[in-house]
């Protein structure tokens, strides 16, 4: 490499890992984002670690999958686009199925929300509409039992006994912790009002190994909880998105009173395009903290180490049509889930060495099953 192209690409290293970061604005210990839509436009490739791209093998064909999925380790729960069925995955492998929709015992209309205990090997399925939590065994998926939540909206695994809930509990609104066996409530977290009760996160991000709680308003918070039941949350991050992110005087909106929800709702709709929404993937370690935001249906990774941040977008890969976007978390990145034909994936641009390797992988699948591509983010 002669000295030109040596001091062209170091320009270009730098550019890309420092051009994209910010000046934040702080005020109480508020991080303000004040113009979430600079960022730096990446390709995947660019800033994509860690890649792993993994066929999902089964002896039978899969149905169309959602994307919801759920990674455990090498585990990933994934439920199918009809509601009706859970596919459980070891490094790839089909291991189970559950399919149990109906209305006799032990079956669930349609599949809401699931979590998976690793150390238990039990999956717990909420209905969507229902108020009832179902226990199956992994892998031969039996019944093991139900109990009532009154309205779960959204949950969690927080250790191998314990579930962590939001949902109304004897009037209060709060985030509860909740025996895996019994339903029964163990403590509460915290209670939550306004726009937080409202707001029915998915916890994708929550584990017994990453115990990090994310909560929604006009200023929104990063909180990880200690092991120890009842013990207080530490706050790891407050942050908001200036004219971007939800007026305060919706912070305390109520479910009751419809004449201020439907004025929320008009708001909503009113400022869709200008209006940060979907804070999700919540990650954090001792080194940073970082989530994907939408703003007017484009999407955005956001780090924020010490006094920096780094916002990116774009997240094109060399041949593939669509934006390289994740579908859920793992212990340390994201998944994506590649499934249909590759004519449908691929365009006709040039392939990089990532984008050959998954053609070639889609291309060998049996019964046209999906793909598996685990990543993390530099």
């Amino acid at each position: 490499m002669n000295k030109l192209s040596l001091i062209v690409c170091t320009v270009l290293s730098i550019a890309l890992f420092t051009g994209c970061k910010k000046e934040m604005a702080v005020h109480d210990g508020v991080v303000s984002i004040t113009d979430p839509t600079k960022s730096m436009e990446v390709a995947f490739e660019d800033v994509a670690t860690n890649i792993r791209i993994v066929p999902l093998i089964s002896d039978e064909p899969i149905d169309q999958l959602s994307s919801r999925i759920k990674c455990y380790g090498s585990t990933a729960v994934i439920r199918s686009s009809s509601l009706y069925s859970l596919y459980v995955f070891e490094d790839g492998k089909l291991v189970g199925t559950l399919n149990k929709a109906g209305r006799g015992h032990g079956e669930y209309s349609l599949i809401k929300d699931f979590v998976y205990s690793p150390t238990r090997k039990v999956i717990y399925v909420i209905s969507l509409g229902g108020s009832t939590v179902m226990a199956y065994s992994v892998p031969d998926m039996s019944f093991i039992g139900s109990f009532d939540t009154g309205s779960f909206s959204v949950f969690a695994e927080h250790d191998d006994s314990t579930l962590i809930a939001k949902f109304n509990y004897e009037g209060n609104n709060g985030i509860y912790y909740v025996d895996a066996q019994n339903g029964k409530v163990k403590g509460k977290v915290k209670d939550i009002i306004g726009l937080d009760a409202l707001m029915n996160e998915d916890m994708f991000y929550y584990s017994p190994q990453h115990r990090i709680l994310s909560e929604y308003g006009a200023v929104n918070t990063i909180s990880e909880l200690p092991a120890e039941i009842g013990a207080e949350p530490k706050v790891l991050l407050s942050y908001d998105f200036g004219k971007y992110g939800i007026p305060s005087d919706y912070d305390e909106i109520s479910d009751r009173d419809l004449e201020v929800l439907l004025d929320f709702m008009h708001y909503i709709a009113d400022h869709r395009e200008t209006m940060v929404t979907d804070m999700i993937y919540t990650y954090a370690n001792s080194e940073y903290t970082s989530l994907w935001y939408t703003l007017n249906l484009k999407k955005y990774y956001l780090r924020v180490t010490g006094d920096d941040m780094t916002v990116y977008s774009g997240f094109r890969a060399s041949g593939i049509s669509d934006p390289f976007l994740p579908n859920g978390m793992t212990d340390d990145g994201f998944v994506r889930i590649i499934q249909g034909t590759t004519e449908s994936v691929f365009n006709s641009q040039e392939r990089s060495e990532f984008s050959s390797e998954l053609e070639t992988a889609m291309n060998n699948q049996n019964l046209n099953n999906p793909v598996l591509v685990y990543y993390s983010i530099k």
